[in-house]
């Protein structure tokens, strides 16, 4: 999954406008309780 930095980078726009697009399509980040690379050894 590329963060929002990465995706405004790939298409050459500011991150406010990935932002932007991203509430207009209803999608939003949510936190993680655990980080997945943390639970790669148990």
């Amino acid at each position: 999954m590329l963060t929002k930095k990465e995706r405004a980078e790939r298409f050459s726009v500011c991150q406010k406008a990935i932002c932007k697009a991203l509430k207009k399509m209803g999608l939003t980040y949510k936190k993680t309780l655990r980080h997945p690379k943390a639970d790669e050894n148990t």
